[in-house]
C-alpha cells in the first residue's frame, strides 16, 4: 500500500488521541496508543512497528511455550513468513485500528490460564498486554468475561481434570479487565444504547418491535417509522437520523426501554435469537481483508483529522493504492483466503485428534479455546452489531497459527521418536 491502512473510525481516534479526549462511542486507549507510538504525530509507521512487534512478540512465547526445540528463532522466522504470506496477520498490524489487539487478547489469556513454563518477567509482560489489549475496544469486555467465567467452571467443578489452571491466575484476568473499564465506561453509557438500538435497525427488528408496541408505549421513535433508516451507520451519524433530531444523551431512557422492551416480549426475543443464529452463521464465512479501506480523499472527516494531525505524512498518504483507489490485488488474495481458511481448518481438524496432540492436556485446552475463542468473536460482534467481513478478519490467522502449531509438534515427536530408536538398537 505505501503507507499504513487508514479506516472510517480513524477521525475519532485521531482526535481523542491528540487532544486527548475521551470518545462518545469508544475507549480512548487506542488514540492514545497512536499519539504515543507515532511519537506525537511524527510517523504512523512506528505505530504499524509497536503493533507488528507486540503481535510477534505473542506468537514466539506461544511457540517458545509448546515447542522443546533449541533453535526456535529459525523455526519462529518461518512462521512468521507462512503467516504475512497466508492470512490476514500482516494486514491488520498495517491497519489503524484496534482490530490487531482481539487475537492478542485471546492469545495471552490462553497462554497465562494454561500456566504454560514462562519466566516471571514474560509473565508480567503478557499481563501488561493483555490489559492494553483489552482496553482498546469496548467488545473486549464481553468476550473476556464470557471466558473467564468458563475458566472459572472449569477450576471449581473440574480440578482433577485441569490441574493447570490456577485461581490466583484467573482472579488477575478478571481484575485487569475489570481496571479496562476505567477507559469504557464513559463510552457505554454514553453510546451503547444507540448501538443497540442502530443494530436491532440493521437486522430488520426494529420497526417490528414498534409496529407491535407504539400502540401502547408514548416512544418518539414511533413517528419515524415509516422514515427509519435502514443501517446502523445511517442511525449514528446521518443527520436527518431521528437519533440526531432526538439527540444521542436524551434519548438513552427511550432506547434502553424500547431494547429491555424486546428482550422481555416472548415474540419479539425470537426475533433476536433468530437474528443471531443467522448472523454469526454468516460470521464465520466473512474474513476478507480491506473491507471499509475506503479512498479517503478531502472533504471527508477522517482526513480532515488526519491531515489536521499528521500534515508533514499528507504526501506519503496521497500517493498510496488506498488513497488513489488501486488495491484491487486485495481481490486476488480474498480469493485465496476464501478457499484456503476452510482447507486449513479441515486439517486442523483431523490432525487435533491423533494421540500425540490429544494426550498434550495444554495443548489441548490451548486449541480448543482458541477455536471457542474464534467462535465467541464471531457471535459476540455479529450479535451485539451485525456480521462484516472486519471482524472475522481479525481473528481467522488463528487458525493458521494453530495449524503450525499441531504441524510442527507432530514433526518434532515424530523425530523425537525415530531417534530415541536408533538409539536404542
Amino acid at each position: 500500500n505505501g503507507f499504513p491502512f487508514l479506516y472510517p473510525d480513524d477521525g475519532t481516534y485521531f482526535s481523542s488521541g491528540f487532544m486527548p479526549e475521551m470518545p462518545l462511542d469508544r475507549p480512548i486507549t487506542y488514540g492514545l496508543f497512536i499519539f504515543a507510538t507515532s511519537l506525537g504525530g511524527y510517523s504512523l509507521w512506528l505505530t504499524v512497528f509497536a503493533q507488528s512487534f507486540l503481535t510477534t512478540y505473542v506468537i514466539y512465547q506461544t511457540l517458545k511455550s509448546f515447542l522443546k526445540i533449541e533453535n526456535i528463532s529459525v523455526l519462529f522466522s518461518v512462521v512468521i513468513l507462512f503467516l504475512v504470506f497466508t492470512s490476514s496477520i500482516s494486514f491488520l498490524t498495517s491497519q489503524l485500528m484496534p482490530d490487531c489487539f482481539t487475537p492478542l487478547v485471546l492469545l495471552t489469556q490462553l497462554l497465562l490460564i494454561a500456566n504454560t513454563p514462562l519466566s516471571k518477567k514474560t509473565r508480567k509482560r503478557l499481563f501488561v498486554i493483555y490489559f492494553l489489549a483489552t482496553a482498546t475496544h469496548i467488545s473486549h469486555l464481553p468476550f473476556n468475561l464470557l471466558l473467564i467465567a468458563i475458566y472459572m467452571c472449569l477450576f471449581y467443578f473440574f480440578k482433577s481434570k485441569f490441574t493447570f489452571l490456577k485461581s490466583n491466575t484467573i482472579l488477575w484476568l478478571l481484575g485487569l479487565t475489570f481496571l479496562s473499564l476505567g477507559t469504557m465506561l464513559p463510552p457505554l453509557a454514553k453510546s451503547s444504547h444507540a448501538f443497540r438500538i442502530g443494530a436491532m435497525i440493521q437486522k430488520g427488528i426494529l420497526n417490528k418491535v414498534l409496529d407491535l408496541k407504539c400502540a401502547e408505549k408514548n416512544w418518539q421513535l414511533c413517528q419515524y417509522r415509516d422514515s427509519m433508516p435502514k443501517s446502523l451507520e445511517d442511525f449514528l451519524w446521518s443527520t436527518s437520523s431521528p437519533l440526531n433530531k432526538i439527540g444521542l444523551i436524551e434519548s438513552k431512557k427511550e432506547c434502553n426501554d424500547i431494547i429491555w422492551t424486546s428482550y422481555t416480549t416472548p415474540s419479539l426475543l425470537k426475533l433476536h435469537i433468530d437474528a443471531s443464529i443467522k448472523a454469526t452463521s454468516q460470521q464465520l464465512e466473512y474474513f476478507s481483508v480491506c473491507e471499509g479501506n475506503a479512498p479517503f480523499q478531502k472533504g471527508t472527516a477522517v482526513f480532515e483529522e488526519f491531515e489536521k494531525r499528521f500534515p508533514r505524512l499528507t504526501p506519503q498518504y496521497l500517493r498510496s493504492r488506498q488513497a488513489i483507489n488501486q488495491l484491487e490485488i486485495v481481490n486476488e488474495f480474498n480469493y485465496f483466503l476464501k478457499y484456503f481458511v476452510p482447507f486449513l481448518l479441515i486439517l486442523c481438524f483431523i490432525l487435533f485428534f491423533s494421540e500425540k496432540i490429544w494426550s498434550n492436556e495444554r495443548l489441548r485446552f490451548f486449541l480448543i479455546f482458541i477455536f471457542l475463542g474464534i467462535f465467541l468473536n464471531a457471535w459476540l460482534c455479529s450479535t451485539l452489531v451485525y456480521a462484516t467481513n472486519r471482524y472475522g478478519t481479525k481473528m481467522i490467522w488463528l487458525i493458521h497459527l494453530s495449524f503450525l502449531l499441531i504441524l510442527v509438534i507432530l514433526f518434532n515427536k515424530k523425530h523425537e521418536f525415530k531417534d530415541n530408536r536408533k538409539s536404542s538398537s
